[in-house]
């Protein structure tokens, strides 16, 4: 009896113990997610070298020194984790570690991420780690450095100077020196008949060969497109604007917007869409209610900013009164922000005439100031109003008046505008016997391009960088001059600041930087001397618009150099 139940407890006991593992193995444990090893198996200056990380596990990282010719951009890894994990990136991927990089390592539910970094051991022969060059010019240029070869292409932009002299450069170990054979006393030296570059450490010399690899920037100018061309040129100006009561038109997130006294007061406003597709019937802006009494003009100018746009009177009387109304945007019912009574003048202009040319630099949220230029007919003064504005509505109804001292140029106040540039604090203007002026935002001349080189009348200039380009656009309006109402683009990229190539342009390069033309002028003379411009980069492109009296308007569409 005591050993059938002997036997009977050993057996429960064994069913005990396999139930016990068959338990275990339905539900494996999961420990970590762990890196066990990593490696760049292609590191050197022949990638044929594999070197292996250290990995902190407490700090979840990992460093990797590769020697000093290793090219960061493309490595391949080797990782191996422990059982039951994965990672990502996987083993064996090719990448960019120029910079820090992340992997992760994943078991079931549990994840650990690791950071690593792959850095250059200290050069052993003299090196060249970094270079840009400058040309004569005052560009700066990249450069592309082989050090496996020891070559050295420097990056020129289609078009500009070839001659350079070294800008910033670090050579490596601590104590190498560099010297740019060949150079001139000034440091430059011509890249179209090459140059060496030596970088010399402990009595041994290691040459570098430069050349130039021109890149192509800035917009195609070869392949417009051309969006609409309501113009004098084409006998297609909008009847709504086709007689001298509509002096004023701007282009703003494919919108035109253009006020016109033509049989009433309007504000009629295309969109770049429809007149893609041949739609150009206008569009106009709710001017219902709105308070016109006490002014000259009603509607007189326009200045789209932020998807907005403002709407101005004219006022040339005293007691008159400058009226500017603010639409948030084309379907919206206008909002009077400024209400400015003419006052007597001030400074050098014997009369005050507002509202014929509106302009204005506002930040996103709306804050910044209006301009209005002075237009007093028959006083040769260079002078603008500016009202501060703050959150798109609120208008500081006494104006800062300021002048302009120019040396030549006069007549700012013909339809002159001060239009920002990418530069903070520079603005560009210009009036009726004058080139194009850079001036600082208190009215102080910069810089004036007199009229010799670009030519009077070139109204409502602005600046814009596009694709590692600059440029200049203006609409010239000779409006004594059948056909004599065209847009010109000038190529302004050499120089390192605006001022720069403002001082660069004269007479004899003039005509080879003028890289695009619009004509929209028709057959007569039109008699008026208003006109403007826009530039807007819309999906990538630049696009370029051209107005004037009586001429109608045109939008032409360009796409990167490739």
């Amino acid at each position: 009896m005591n050993r059938l139940f002997n036997v009977m407890m050993l057996l429960v006991a064994g069913l005990m113990v396999f139930t016990s593992c068959k338990k275990d193995d339905d539900n494996t444990v999961v420990s970590e997610a762990k890196m066990l090893a990593f490696a760049i198996t292609d590191a050197g200056a022949d990638k044929d070298l594999k070197i292996d990380g250290d990995i902190s596990e407490a700090e979840g990282v990992v460093s990797v020194v590769v020697p000093f010719e290793t090219d960061l951009t493309a490595l391949t890894t080797e990782i191996s984790v422990n059982e039951g994990s994965t990672v990502i990136p996987g083993s064996g991927t090719t990448l960019d570690f120029s910079d820090s990089r992340n992997f992760i390592v994943k078991n079931g539910d549990l994840t650990k991420t690791y950071a690593v970094t792959v850095s250059k051991a200290e050069a052993t022969e003299g090196s060249l780690v970094s270079l840009t060059m400058v040309s004569s010019t005052a560009v700066e240029y990249a450069t592309e450095i082989n050090l496996v070869d020891k070559t050295v292409e420097v990056l020129i932009f289609e078009g500009f100077s070839q001659v350079v002299k070294v800008g910033e450069i670090e050579v490596a170990p601590v104590g190498a020196t560099h010297e740019l054979a060949g150079a001139d006393e000034d440091g430059f030296v011509d890249l179209t008949e090459g140059a060496t570059l030596t970088v010399n450490y402990a009595g041994e010399a290691v040459d570098y060969a430069l050349t130039s690899k021109v890149v192509n920037t800035g917009a195609d100018f070869s392949n417009p497109t051309i969006i609409t061309n309501l113009s004098g040129k084409a006998n297609a100006v909008p009847q709504e604007i086709d007689d001298n009561n509509s002096r004023d038109a701007h282009y703003h997130n494919g919108v035109v917007f253009a006020p016109s006294r033509k049989g009433g007061n309007y504000v009629y406003y295309w969109n770049a869409s429809d007149l893609a597709i041949g739609t150009n019937g206008a569009n106009q802006l709710d001017l219902d209610g709105m308070d016109f009494s006490d002014v000259n003009w009603t509607v007189s100018s326009v200045y789209p900013v932020n998807g907005h746009v403002y709407v101005a009177s004219m006022a040339m009387d005293k007691d008159k009164k400058l009226k500017v109304w603010y639409f948030e945007n084309t379907t919206a019912t206008g909002e009077l922000v400024l209400d400015y009574t003419i006052a007597d003048p001030e400074g050098t202009s014997t009369a005050v005439r507002l509202g014929d040319a509106f302009s204005g630099a506002l930040d996103a949220n709306g804050n910044g100031k209006f301009y209005f230029s002075n237009f007093p007919f028959g006083n040769n003064n260079n002078q603008f109003y500016t009202f501060e504005v703050t959150g798109h509505t609120t208008v500081d109804a006494t104006p800062e008046v300021i002048e302009i001292g120019l040396e030549s140029g006069k007549w700012i106040g013909q339809y002159g505008r001060l239009n920002v540039t990418p530069e903070a604090g520079h603005f560009t203007t210009s009036g009726a016997d004058m080139g194009i002026a850079l001036v600082g935002e208190n009215g102080q001349v910069i810089f004036e391009v007199n009229s010799d080189v670009i030519q009077g009348r070139a109204q409502d200039p602005h600046i814009v960088e596009f694709n590692q380009s600059r440029y200049l656009t203006y609409t010239v309006n000779r409006e004594w001059e059948a056909g004599g109402t065209f847009l010109e683009i000038v190529d302004i990229s050499e120089g390192a600041s605006i001022e720069a190539a403002f001082r660069g342009l004269n007479g004899n390069n003039i005509a080879e930087k003028t890289v695009y033309r619009i004509d929209i002028g028709g057959s007569v003379a039109d008699g008026w001397v208003s006109a403007t411009s826009s530039v807007n980069i819309v999906d990538g492109k630049l696009e370029v618009f051209a107005f004037s009296t009586l001429n109608g308007f045109a939008i032409h569409q360009f796409g990167a150099e490739q």
